[in-house]
């Protein structure tokens, strides 16, 4: 993948942006279930 050009840049910025927004929103709905799911991968 080459992101030689501005605009190429410019639109994954804002998509990694777009999807970090969902992630911090799912995780404060569901902060408990995320924690138990990753316990056991700790284990």
């Amino acid at each position: 993948m080459t992101c030689s050009t501005p605009a190429h840049r410019a639109a994954v910025l804002v998509v990694v942006l777009v999807v970090f927004r969902k992630a911090c929103q799912h995780s404060r709905n569901t902060g408990l279930a995320t924690t138990d799911a990753v316990r056991p991968v700790h284990r």
